[in-house]
């Protein structure tokens, strides 16, 4: 009858040494074709790791930056088709750019963490965030429209879009920021479905281009 609490013992030693076992945990993960500006994501472990998978021949490279736009690192991808990953180091907020791609992509974010830091991690992303404002409503159908976006200096701000693109049709967005000659800060060109979602990490004046042909619509743009 003694057998019981020593079972129980010996249960409860081997889950405490598992739970300070370091082991890799998804915690983040994108996908998609085109340009992306991912929004920012906590790091809580020691180390972390972004892969990358690409089916076309871009993008070659995904950036990594720190909260603010501090640049951490460039994650060079393997050939399409195959698997890649950079190894970093330390916690922190941080966001990932993917530039101008000729195909379908996967960014993942893993993180390395005992059962109790994961555990706390996990309590960290439950903690509501601040609503976002709606600041612009866009909306249309076939041809070619500009608009105008104005969003307050040091705010990151989300633009969302969703439609309908019928047989034979095509849709693409763009987002240019007025007053430069430097390239689009965005690009997006539909597939299927009309499915973006793209951060922008600091206001300012900007152009939304829409160029569709027998698609319908929609463009929100909310800001902190």
């Amino acid at each position: 009858m003694r057998l019981r609490p020593i079972f129980f013992m010996v249960f409860f030693l081997v889950m405490a040494a598992r739970g300070d076992r370091d082991r890799w945990v998804e915690t983040n993960r994108w996908s998609g074709t085109g340009m992306k500006t991912t929004e920012e994501f906590l790091v809580g472990g020691k180390s972390w790791r972004v892969i990358a998978h690409r089916k076309g021949e871009t993008p070659k490279t995904v950036a990594v930056f720190k909260k603010g736009g501090e640049f951490v690192s460039t994650v060079n991808t393997m050939d399409k088709g195959l698997t890649s990953f950079q190894t970093l180091e330390g916690p922190g907020a941080f966001h990932l750019s993917v530039p101008e791609s000729d195909g379908a992509w996967t960014i993942r974010v893993i993180q390395k963490m005992t059962v109790i830091e994961e555990w706390n991690f996990r309590q960290e992303l439950k903690k509501p965030l601040p609503p976002l404002q709606k600041v612009s409503v866009f909306s249309g159908a076939d041809g070619l429209e500009r608009f105008t976006i104005t969003v307050p200096a040091g705010k990151s701000w989300k633009l969302v879009c969703a439609g309908e693109k019928l047989e034979g049709g095509n849709l693409t967005l763009r987002v240019t920021r007025l007053g430069t000659t430097e390239q689009s800060e965005f690009r997006y060109e539909a597939g299927k479905t009309v499915d973006c979602v793209q951060w922008f990490l600091d206001g300012g004046e900007f152009e939304l281009t829409v160029d569709a042909q027998n698609s319908s619509w929609r463009a929100e743009v909310l800001t902190e």
